[in-house]
């Protein structure tokens, strides 16, 4: 699905105008409009984030169906040389066992994650 068609479909999901979740994201309702009609590509990364606190969807998600990474993680990637040599190898891993990596990481943090 589409970036604009999701974020359309979720805000009709919990009821909420156009008008009503541009005011919640702090964007304007014709900018929201041509981004759910997909006139306009999905907006910034800020951007993103309000809309996901707004709808209640993980920000992880939605940056991914906006096809962008959150700059945290950008970050952490160029400055870490290891970074990428494990992306690699998750990528090359089924994704049941990323999954299970990840699951491992999570418990052994205590069940939560760092943003």
């Amino acid at each position: 699905m589409e970036f604009g068609a999701y974020i359309r479909e979720r805000r009709k999901a919990l009821k909420y105008s156009l008008r009503e979740l541009a005011e919640a994201a702090e964007i304007d309702f014709t900018y929201l409009s041509k981004v759910e009609t997909g006139r306009f590509p999905p907006p910034s990364e800020d951007v993103i984030q309000r809309l996901a606190k707004a709808l209640d969807i993980d920000v992880d998600e939605l940056l991914a169906m906006a096809k962008k990474v959150d700059t945290s993680i950008h970050e952490f990637i160029v400055s870490n040389p290891a970074a990428p040599k494990l992306l690699r190898a998750l990528k090359e891993e089924r994704l049941s066992e990323a999954e299970q990596i990840l699951d491992k990481i999570r418990r052994k943090k205590g069940g939560t994650e760092e943003s």
